[in-house]
């Protein structure tokens, strides 16, 4: 992201120019993949967030 402060009401201006998509999971699920995400980080010694587990997950099946 860019180091200049924001204009109120408009949406980040990230510097990959990526647009940034939404999609939404029962909590359930949320909480499913919670739970692998806290073991996964515990196996790998640092806390990983849920964007960086879901890129982990496709990268493997699609390596598979």
């Amino acid at each position: 992201m860019s180091s200049e402060k924001r204009k109120v009401g408009r949406p980040r201006i990230y510097e990959d120019n990526q647009p940034r998509k939404v999609f939404s999971l029962r909590n359930d699920l949320i909480e499913q993949i919670d739970a692998e995400m806290e073991k996964h980080s515990k196996v790998l010694g640092f806390t990983i967030n849920r964007q960086q587990f879901i890129e982990m997950l496709l990268n493997n099946w699609r390596d598979k």
